[in-house]
């Protein structure tokens, strides 16, 4: 049986996936473009979108709401 994975977790790991790849401040998430992703291992279109949306929440100080999202 496959397990399937949570958006929270989802969340985290793409966090975990842009730390690997040398991201560590919130000035960074900010300033990530789609050639930087390109150059992330593993990184999936689902992924990519979960970025987009973690910069919009960096930008409005709203990480924990990031994380906390429930699935929709």
């Amino acid at each position: 049986m496959a397990k399937t994975i949570g958006i929270t977790q989802k969340r985290v790991k793409i966090i975990e996936k842009l730390i690997s790849a040398g991201v560590t401040t919130e000035e960074q998430i900010k300033k990530i473009t789609p050639s930087d992703l390109t150059g992330i291992k593993d990184i999936s279109f689902t992924d990519v979108l979960l970025v987009y949306e973690l910069q919009e929440c960096v930008k409005n100080n709203k990480v924990y709401s990031f994380l906390a999202k429930k699935e929709e």
